[in-house]
């Protein structure tokens, strides 16, 4: 499955394919102590994959997402990514296709 919160990584484990997939997704909301209070967009998406059983690293891949809504400018400094990267950003569905269909080449 899927675990998204603000900002924050998971780590799930593919046992099945014998792969870890560390993923990291940050959303367009409150940020540092607060984080998580509000539900916001996700707005950027990463992840990296690991073959256990020859333990070794695969390629990782990321995603800016496309938001309707704007992000402050103390955001992008803090995030490090502007709004014109989230204007031409992909959809979620697609970034998540992208992860999807990373994973199932990769495991073959």
């Amino acid at each position: 499955g899927y675990y998204i919160t603000n900002n924050l990584s998971y780590t799930v484990a593919m046992s099945e394919n014998d792969f870890l997939v560390a993923v990291h997704c940050t959303t367009s909301g409150v940020q540092g102590q607060y984080m998580g209070s509000d539900e916001k967009e996700v707005i950027y998406i990463a992840y990296q994959a690991l073959n256990v059983t020859e333990k070794q690293l695969l390629d990782g891949q990321d995603s800016i997402i496309k938001s309707e809504q704007s992000i402050t400018p103390s955001l992008q400094m803090q995030i490090g990514i502007t709004q014109q990267e989230i204007d031409k950003g992909v959809s979620f569905q697609e970034a998540i296709t992208k992860v999807i269909h990373h994973q199932s080449n990769t495991s073959r």
